[in-house]
């Protein structure tokens, strides 16, 4: 999940090996790569179609972190209602923090 939302961010990117980021970051001008340089995929395509097809690959890059970033947050929503909803239960560190606070009491420790 973790490597997931790192690779979601804006602040991701892999301009190294990576064509979509290297263009995008103009580390790298697609026009003067050689056709050995592409991926099988690009090979055959005109200088133009390269060009589309990078910036079709950036656009739905762009759209599955941003998908990413909105199921995370619902998510988040929904294990903090989770959390909220099981405050009232015996969960395990509640059961030891109410036995370690009757025990302190039993011991003249006061909490503030």
């Amino acid at each position: 999940m973790n490597r997931a939302l790192t690779k979601a961010s804006v602040n991701y990117r892999n301009d190294s090996w990576d064509l979509v980021d290297a263009v995008k970051v103009a580390k790298v001008e697609l026009a003067e790569l050689k056709e050995s340089e592409l991926p099988e995929e690009m090979k055959q395509l005109s200088s133009a179609e390269r060009k589309t097809f990078l910036e079709t690959k950036a656009k739905e890059r762009a759209e599955i972190q941003s998908k990413i970033t909105k199921l995370n947050a619902e998510r988040s929503r929904y294990l903090a209602q989770q959390m909220k909803a099981q405050l009232g239960t015996n969960t395990l560190d509640s059961v030891m923090i109410t036995t370690l606070h009757e025990q302190a009491q039993k011991r003249n420790f006061q909490f503030e």
